[in-house]
């Protein structure tokens, strides 16, 4: 259970003339994570279909992103040629692609028109002429602006010799045109003003504004309805076509990457080699999927090298969020014991102690829903938040032997007074103990796992460190029950601590590396007291909302209204900074006093050479 999957690298070699029917085979399964052979032998060239299959993948990725996605009915896989052959001839990609450039075009221009109209609707009655602006002795510039701008600018002008202005008040705004002579200019004047110009030069104005009006509302009209077939026929197209564009773009997809990935191999005169990791457990499989692919033409043997493993880690689906926010951390190596299942039952218990209430705990489920529905699968906050939701259970769990409802007790009056259950307020002590033995159990866990890496990588000294270090904690926190608090007699205490000691020194004297780790064997355990901080603040601050503002209908309906939007308030922001605290601090103790004691990490991700079919089948 604390291992990655046991991998095994093997060597393929079989004829260049099955090289495509066993890369077909090894894709369709998906069990083998290809590498590049370190055999001192001639590497393999991409296939020569790779460049056109790209070309042509290039070109029906486009033409699908321009049209109306439909259902697609699923088609068989075709043969290379045939599929080559198919693609060249679909002459509904090119007229997919012409019509979009064409609409682009339109639009663009457009948006010219938009510019030319508002521009000229500004401008009208100011007695403008487009066609006039370029004189050599005459410069022009338009504006628009409100009448603080406007004031503005008439101060600026003030200075200013040989213009004239002509004006148009429209709403709030002031347009105009600034007609001065040459050499001198207005702008720098205008602009210090903050005036916004308007450009005289654009494509569409001609002739005076009104006139500009007219022919370029004439021509966006013409636009827009030209916009309109296109958008027509390429829906007409979309639904004749979409679904077999879609096919053969997974199709000429699947094709390239299997063309691609020839490039990775070795080969001779007549045979190619494949390298690559596979779970062990896939061994036969792969030799039944090759055998039959490549007739029985082919040898397959195991490769013994230096190289780290892939890791490949199975677990249920509704727990591989968990492994989602490991590997985000850093993935577990494929040589030393994997926490994550840890993880996975320490990181509730934790959360849910810090929470402990039915009602947040619902409340929390039906937020984090909310949260799954509307993000992205494989984000990280989707990913997140599905911890989140197992995690909520845990706080409902708590909360009911905790007897908490948004702070109320409610056991008795629910059914549930027969369970025996725990206080916040009236047995801190325990809860404080219990925690810190939680800690305890963690760090000497960790402790034990570091140990065991360390004796699988051949460092004995740094295992029996380990070990020493674990003992220390156990037989130091035993010591300290007796002579602090009377757990045990005075001479176990005693004895007990002098262990402890004589095994920290042990520690320190079989790896110094773990030196520096000495005072962490009595902050670490301790650390997990946070657990109880936590969840005893939460309590007490739905106690408190409790006291201050559960509403009652005797206090007048405008007031009971009031104290209902603040009752809910409070507690959800209650809820809300538990569960941040919650989580901030469960993964923390996770990831900090647990993995510190053993987790490398920067494991190399099991990626099999495969693909997801969507639109095809085999």
């Amino acid at each position: 259970m604390l291992s990655t999957e046991p991998m095994q690298k093997v060597r393929i070699i079989a004829l260049d003339r099955d090289m495509h029917g066993v890369v077909s085979a090894l894709q369709a399964i998906g069990i083998i994570d290809l590498r590049k052979s370190r055999i001192n032998i001639e590497d393999n060239k991409p296939s020569g279909h790779a460049s056109e299959l790209s070309e042509l993948l290039i070109k029906f990725e486009g033409a699908l992103r321009l049209l109306e996605k439909h259902e697609v009915k699923k088609q068989k896989h075709m043969e290379l040629e045939k599929l080559i052959n198919e693609a060249r001839a679909e002459s509904s990609v090119q007229r997919v692609y012409d019509l979009g450039n064409e609409r682009q075009l339109i639009q663009e221009e457009n948006a010219l028109l938009d510019y030319s109209i508002d521009s000229s609707e500004k401008l009208k009655g100011t007695g403008i002429n487009y066609d006039m602006v370029q004189s050599e002795r005459f410069g022009y510039f338009a504006f628009y602006t409100d009448g603080k701008g406007y004031s503005q600018l008439s101060k600026k002008l003030k200075n200013a010799k040989d213009y004239s202005i002509e004006t148009r008040k429209n709403d709030k705004h002031i347009s105009g045109v600034i007609v001065y002579a040459k050499p001198g200019s207005i702008s720098d004047v205008a602009k210090d003003a903050g005036v916004t110009e308007i450009d005289l030069h654009s494509r569409y104005m001609h002739g005076t504004a009104e006139e500009t009006l007219l022919s370029s509302r004439k021509k966006r009209a013409q636009n827009d309805k030209r916009i309109s077939e296109i958008n027509k026929e390429l829906h007409e197209i979309s639904g004749a076509k979409y679904s077999y564009l879609a096919s053969m773009t997974e199709m000429l997809d699947i094709e390239l990457q299997k063309a691609n990935v020839s490039g990775i191999f070795k080969k001779t005169d007549k045979t190619f080699l494949i390298e690559g990791w596979i779970a062990k457990k896939r061994y036969h499989e792969l030799d039944r999927i090759v055998g039959e692919a490549a007739k029985g033409r082919f040898y397959i043997e195991h490769v013994s090298d230096d190289e780290l493993a892939p890791t490949q880690i199975n677990r249920p689906k509704f727990l591989q969020p968990f492994d989602y926010l490991m590997n985000f951390y850093s993935t577990p190596r494929s040589d030393e014991i994997d926490p994550t299942w840890i993880f996975i039952i320490s990181f509730p218990i934790f959360y849910g102690l810090m929470v402990s209430d039915v009602g947040y705990g619902i409340l929390s489920l039906i937020v984090v829903s909310l949260i799954i529905m509307k993000t992205d699968p494989d984000g990280l906050l989707n990913n997140v938040a599905r911890i989140w939701r197992l995690t909520s259970i845990a706080i409902i769990f708590f909360g009911i032997f905790s007897n908490q409802y948004f702070g109320f007790q409610l056991n008795q009056y629910i059914g549930l007074g027969f369970l025996p259950t725990f206080n916040w307020l009236k047995n801190i002590t325990t809860i404080l103990v219990v925690t810190i033995l939680l800690g305890i159990i963690q760090v000497v866990t960790g402790l034990a796992i570091g140990a065991a890496n360390q004796h699988r990588h051949g460092h004995n000294k740094h295992a029996l460190a380990k070990l020493a270090s674990a003992g220390a904690i156990v037989l130091g926190a035993i010591a300290v029950s007796a002579i602090f608090f009377g757990q045990f007699n005075t001479t176990i205490g005693a004895a007990t601590g002098v262990a402890a000691i004589l095994l920290i020194l042990a520690t320190i004297g079989l790896s110094r590396e773990e030196a520096p780790e000495i005072t962490n064997l009595i902050t670490h355990p301790l650390s997990y007291a946070r657990i109880m901080g936590f969840g005893l603040g939460s309590v007490i601050i739905a106690m408190l909302i409790d006291q201050a503002f559960t509403p009652n209908l005797g206090m007048g309906i405008p007031l009971f209204i009031v104290y209902i939007i603040i009752f809910i308030l409070l507690h959800f922001f209650n809820m809300v900074l538990g569960i941040f605290e919650g989580m901030v601090q469960g993964v923390r103790l996770n990831f900090v006093e647990f993995f510190s004691k053993f987790y490398t990490g920067g494991g190399i991700r099991f990626r099999p050479f495969n693909y997801k079919r969507v639109y095809t089948k085999e």
